[in-house]
């Protein structure tokens, strides 16, 4: 590297530099060294250029660390001190277009003479500055990965790509698409893909490296905090909370979306304080980095979520990190200026902020300090007590900003639940439970249905809901499905009244002023998938409801 600076120096040629974001991720490391392979195929029969090289500002992923263990001499990277800005012709920044997340290198793009942006995580507002006296390219497109941006270019240039490269991008595709999964995958990204697989890729490595994995020391760390995460059922959906002090550096998404699968959460927010000790300052320095993460069923953008932070990141991951000091503290997140917000929606009393509420009070237990040197996992403070120290002021000031994220994920939730009577079968068709198995079965078979409810013989409609009867709860005798009919058939008692072979189960009961997430727990619950009973709740029951919702939920 230093033989490559020092001839370019003294030749007077220009260099051709890709940067990424930091803690770079597989589609961050693809598309930079696609774009490495751009610029040299744009280069050819030039002397005046040397080839272009790649950079990581600071860290990458584990699964990256582990990949570049093995791979990086087949790269072209190149260490950040070992960059001259004065050489640099063209600079390429991928896989993001925020000035804060390529570190150091923000400060080259004004000193270079061609700056080409190339991002998929739209629709930020790209503030990286311009070049003083260049040109200035800037493409964002909404895709599932940078790295389909990248393989388009090259399939349009004719770019050659050995079996390494093209695996590594279909990496970055895999990984940050979910196997086409999430839902920001989109047809070009399958595209990209399925060109990327027609030229040949090492399926072996995909099958390694395109899965989460987590180091022996994260191993360890989901072990130890897997009692302090604390689970809620909130608008119908289990929201995973934790809060974690870490005393050295150690990369803690994957834990994160490790506790995603195995809880079966929707949604899983970490607060994570992070106290870096240097050796030359007797004061520490805090940061805090939450980390949010959903499932590919979730109909919720958490990277939406993290701009009101100034983060960023997908819809189903993102991430944010402040420093706890008082000049970098977001504005909205102090006690002045949330107090009075604060206690308006407490009082409020709707689906969340009551956990919120006692959550605020919860934290002193959830908090965990993970020790650098042994790994261990214990509540504290910075200072080794066995209680946070709320005299602490960065200590503080985490817990005022976790309140005030922990809201503001409560009031996404409830804009974005839907309720059953949203969604239910309002043209419901009962049958008689003197009717014959006979008719039953004619009735489903012009119904085109599977399961029928069955009611009392001398049951009564007790008003009617868009033309159709309604029904009080005991009204209902059961459900008759076409298992039952079958297996009455082979018995031959076909012809008796079908309140005879009901199925054993009840039929599950939700209200349609409930979530979906709640009733589909109901029908989990009764180990029915099918079908379940929507009742109106009565005056007094809308009462017992009322003042339920008023006392705080109790974690489950």
């Amino acid at each position: 590297t230093h033989t490559h600076t020092q001839k370019a120096f003294d030749s007077g040629m220009s260099e051709s530099c890709v940067v990424c974001h930091l803690s770079a991720d597989f589609d961050a490391l693809a598309s930079a060294l696609g774009y490495c392979k751009i610029l040299d195929h744009c280069a050819q029969g030039s002397v005046e250029r040397t080839p272009a090289f790649m950079v990581l500002p600071a860290g990458e992923s584990t699964e990256v660390h582990y990949y570049l263990n093995r791979f990086a001499h087949l790269l072209p990277i190149r260490p950040i001190k070992t960059v001259e800005p004065a050489l640099l012709h063209t600079l390429c920044v991928v896989d993001t277009h925020r000035v804060k997340r390529i570190g150091d290198a923000a400060a080259w793009t004004s000193q270079v003479k061609r700056l080409i942006v190339c991002d998929h995580h739209a629709p930020n507002r790209c503030d990286l500055q311009p070049p003083q006296h260049g040109t200035m390219e800037v493409q964002v497109e909404r895709v599932g990965a940078a790295s389909t941006l990248v393989v388009e270019h090259i399939r349009r240039l004719g770019v050659a790509l050995g079996e390494e490269e093209r695996t590594l991008l279909a990496l970055g595709i895999h990984t940050d698409t979910g196997s086409l999964l999430f839902d920001c995958a989109t047809s070009r990204d399958a595209a990209a893909l399925g060109w990327l697989m027609e030229q040949g890729v090492n399926r072996a490595m995909l099958c390694e490296f395109g899965r989460t994995v987590l180091t022996p020391q994260q191993q360890q760390c989901l072990v130890q905090v897997l009692p302090r995460l604390r689970i809620h059922r909130v608008c119908g959906r289990l929201v995973g909370r934790l809060a974690v002090r870490l005393l050295h550096s150690m990369a803690f998404s994957p834990v994160v979306h490790s506790l995603v699968e195995l809880f079966s959460l929707d949604v899983c927010v970490a607060f994570v304080h992070m106290v870096h000790v240097r050796h030359h300052s007797a004061l520490p320095k805090h940061k805090l980095s939450v980390i949010l993460r959903c499932s590919a069923n979730t109909p919720l953008d958490v990277a939406e979520l993290a701009r009101q932070f100034g983060g960023g990141g997908h819809a189903k991951a993102a991430a944010f990190t402040c420093n706890l000091t008082e000049k970098d503290f977001p504005p909205g997140t102090t006690d002045q200026e949330t107090g009075k917000e604060q206690k308006k929606t407490h009082k409020s009393g709707g689906d969340g902020d009551d956990v919120a509420a006692q959550n605020q009070e919860e934290e002193e237990e959830v908090l965990v300090m993970v020790d650098g040197d042994q790994g261990s996992a214990k509540a504290g403070s910075p200072g080794g007590g066995e209680q946070p120290n709320p005299q602490d002021p960065a200590e503080h000031r985490a817990h005022e900003l976790a309140a005030t994220v922990w809201q503001a994920l409560m009031a996404e939730l409830n804009r974005e639940r839907t309720l059953v009577q949203d969604i239910m079968t309002r043209d419901v068709h009962f049958c008689d439970g003197a009717v014959s198995g006979y008719a039953a079965g004619a009735m489903m078979s012009d119904l085109n249905v599977a399961v029928l409810p069955v009611l009392q013989d001398d049951a009564q409609p007790v008003g009617q809901v868009e033309h159709t009867p309604c029904y009080t709860r005991s009204s209902v005798r059961g459900f008759v499905t076409q298992y039952d009919l079958f297996r009455a058939k082979k018995q031959g008692y076909l012809q008796e009244p079908v309140k005879k072979f009901l199925s054993g189960h009840e039929i599950p009961v939700v209200y349609e002023d409930e979530t979906v997430g709640d009733g589909l727990h109901a029908l989990f619950s009764e180990q029915r998938h099918d079908l379940a009973l929507v009742l109106r709740r009565q005056p007094a029951e809308q009462q017992a409801q009322q003042a339920q919702q008023e006392q705080p939920e109790q974690p489950e």
